[in-house]
């Protein structure tokens, strides 16, 4: 199993509860109580409980299973679109050994399982089994809350349908996502959101500092990595020469203003009291309330970036990776012919999977499949114009999904190009 930075929020939590009582990693401040959404922890907290240090091994074989399930998910999906039992098997097949659908199964993260709860979600309402509906969407719902809109929308659905049964099973599963939100905001004194990283009380990097910092980049960075690249050049900067040397890391027409906070954030990050004393806490909130004026007066100077320059770079940044992530494909085999064939091969059919979902939200006959091409398109606005700062893997949950769509998207032109076929071969010409 591949370990991954983000095993101190998401897997520490479950540990200490099983050990120490209490669900929270093992930083300093409140954001341990509830930086992370209880979903995968909870996973992996059951599977330590019983194989204890082995719990990573039954973590690998339980992603790879589900893996497995969900190819067997996608067959019967297939079915109940209408597709012939061989291009069933084809596209199940594709599914299966494309490697762009199964390169997080051995890392322990997120994205290893969120692929599968996704199919396993519409699976359940398209064969409106209530039960798998119920834990499917309260699974998704506590591993990856920031999906909420595909639950919603299939509500929504439902709602249309005047189907009661259906109603109360999608609101059911809401009810754990409620009780862990309620709990977070009893801990916090407020509501905390769905991604409570920040709070003023940690004594980490992510504090109302970064926070700000965080919202002035929006304005014109796509990449998060960069991002993290910059501020940890910030952090730990000694001299005056070295902060000059981020300068080329921020676009011109931001320099000027963006720089001296930067400088100003240098000397909070490495302050001995940081995050301790309440006159280290007033400072912050001097510097915080700095950055959101000219963040203001920037999004005014510099409209064209924030509403449309940066959108549509994020939205080149997700929609040009190819999703092969494992180092085999990045490193060992790249720049040989048959990998880059491959890699274009996977940009491509990503991009006409989320073309479909226009055209499918458009004008798709099915209603479920017209939803889930609403909830692409709703999710990937989020990444696009609120998120804006991605990563690769965001777009992870949604590959089975636009697989699907890529589909009804063919099947639908064929069925239009059939029928404009057999409407001109019906034309009787006149003698």
């Amino acid at each position: 199993m591949i370990e991954t930075a983000d095993d101190a929020s998401y897997l520490s939590p479950p540990k200490n509860f099983i050990n120490k009582g209490v669900w929270a990693d093992n930083s300093i401040g409140l954001s341990r109580y509830f930086q992370r959404p209880p979903g995968y922890g909870i996973i992996f907290g059951t599977l330590y409980l019983f194989l204890g240090d082995h719990a990573y091994t039954g973590l690998k074989i339980l992603q790879v299973s589900c893996f497995f399930i969900s190819v067997i998910l996608l067959g019967r999906i297939l079915a109940w679109l209408g597709l012939s039992e061989r291009n069933s098997l084809i596209v199940t097949a594709f599914y299966a050994f494309f490697p762009i659908y199964s390169g997080f199964l051995y890392f322990s993260i997120t994205e290893g399982i969120s692929p599968f709860l996704m199919l396993w979600s519409l699976y359940s309402f398209i064969s409106r089994s209530r039960t798998q509906t119920f834990i499917s969407f309260a699974a998704v719902l506590l591993v990856r809350p920031q999906l909420l809109i595909f639950p919603l929308s299939f509500l929504f659905l439902s709602l249309l349908r005047k189907d009661t049964k259906m109603i109360y099973t999608i609101l059911l599963s809401f009810i754990p996502l409620i009780f862990w939100m309620g709990r977070n905001t009893f801990i916090a004194g407020q509501f905390v959101g769905l991604h409570p990283i920040y709070s003023d009380s940690n004594q980490s990097l992510y504090r109302p500092g970064h926070e700000a910092l965080t919202e002035l980049f929006r304005i014109w960075e796509y990449d998060s990595e960069h991002f993290h690249t910059i501020i940890g050049k910030v952090c730990s900067a000694g001299n005056v020469t070295e902060m000059e040397l981020i300068r080329t890391e921020i676009p011109e027409p931001f320099r000027a203003e963006t720089l001296p906070l930067l400088s100003e954030f240098n000397a909070l990050y490495n302050r001995p009291d940081y995050g301790k004393t309440e006159g280290f806490k007033r400072d912050e909130q001097a510097f915080v309330s700095k950055v959101e004026s000219v963040r203001e007066t920037l999004i005014k100077e510099q409209s064209g970036f924030y509403y449309w320059k940066t959108p549509i770079r994020s939205a080149k940044y997700l929609l040009t990776k190819s999703q092969l992530n494992l180092f085999i494909f990045q490193d060992t085999f790249r720049g040989r012919i048959p990998m880059e064939l491959v890699r274009v091969l996977a940009v491509l059919l990503i991009n006409f999977g989320v073309i479909s979902a226009f055209w499918l939200l458009l004008k798709g006959r099915n209603s479920e499949i017209r939803v889930l091409a609403f909830c692409v398109v709703a999710y990937l606005s989020y990444l696009i114009f609120f998120q804006r700062m991605n990563e690769e893997r965001y777009l992870t949950p949604l590959l089975p999904t636009l697989l699907i769509l890529a589909v009804c998207g063919i099947k639908s032109t064929s069925a239009i190009l059939k029928l404009k076929k057999d409407t001109q071969q019906s034309i009787v010409p006149l003698p």
